[in-house]
């Protein structure tokens, strides 16, 4: 099923009879995030072209390329309607890294609220450490 994300704007009718001349079969205008989840294109009139695209851990973004012969403007990170990939670690799991460090690390990542405890074992090198972090909603902190 393809489906055209009805969001009140252009003349749907018509982009859906031109689908069906082209030899798709179903097509629905809709609204429903069920019909656009279970979609297998889904057609986002008026906008630009997208893709939806998953990272090799599984993360799911979308890439987009709008309409506009303008280009996007630059924005801050985390300023709100803008996208910012942050990662902190991915890939291998079993890399150490040094507790001492992570604190930093966690808020150059933009973390904020910030707490880590290092246990220290009196007759081993081995240390442990938990933490916690808050990453701040649409940029705000």
């Amino acid at each position: 099923m393809i489906a055209i994300v009805d969001y009140g704007v252009g003349n749907l009718a018509s982009l859906e009879a031109a689908l069906h001349r082209a030899g798709a079969e179903d097509v629905r205008v809709t609204r429903s995030h069920v019909d656009i989840l279970a979609a297998k294109a889904v057609v986002l009139p008026g906008v630009g072209r997208f893709a939806v695209v998953a990272d090799p851990h599984g993360a799911v973004f979308i890439i987009m390329k709008g309409n506009s012969a303008e280009g996007p403007r630059d924005a801050a990170p985390g300023t709100p309607g803008h996208v910012g990939w942050r990662e902190l670690h991915a890939g291998d799991v079993c890399v150490p890294v040094d507790p001492a460090t992570i604190a930093d690390r966690l808020r150059d990542a933009g973390f904020v609220e910030v707490e880590v405890e290092i246990e220290v074992e009196r007759e081993s090198p081995a240390r442990r450490f938990r933490f916690a972090a808050r990453a701040p909603m649409h940029g705000l902190v």
